[in-house]
């Protein structure tokens, strides 16, 4: 199933069970929310979703590295709080429009390149 005009997903506290699909049939859309569900699993690369302006995966069991999202050039809001992930922590300068990232309450390792008027939460679980 396509859904080419849909901007924005929030199923956020749904206790939502597996792991995240390919969201590259939604092509247009620029707000992911899926926070408070039971995804598990590795955070998929969204870099085919050009337009993404906002990722909500917090508080779910998603494991692994957080992918190099090198294509999202629009995204302001990365949101991976209380997760299983872990590894390194990449270089975010990169990302002119971010402006809340937060990694709060994972197993992350690495530090951040300050950057202005970005507002960063990164603490350990």
């Amino acid at each position: 199933m396509e859904f080419p005009t849909l901007k924005e997903l929030d199923l956020s506290g749904n206790m939502i069970e597996g792991s995240l699909v390919n969201f590259s049939k939604i092509p247009n859309i620029r707000s992911l929310k899926l926070p408070q569900n039971k995804l598990e699993g590795s955070i998929p690369n969204f870099d085919s979703l050009f337009l993404l302006e906002e990722i909500d995966l917090g508080l779910n069991m998603l494991s692994g590295e957080i992918p190099w999202f090198s294509n999202l050039l629009n995204l302001k809001k990365l949101n991976l709080t209380t997760n299983y992930i872990s590894g390194p922590i990449y270089n975010i300068s990169n990302f002119d429009s971010l402006q809340t990232l937060n990694l709060s309450h994972n197993h992350l390792s690495g530090f951040l390149l300050d950057s202005a008027g970005l507002h960063v939460i990164v603490t350990g679980k």
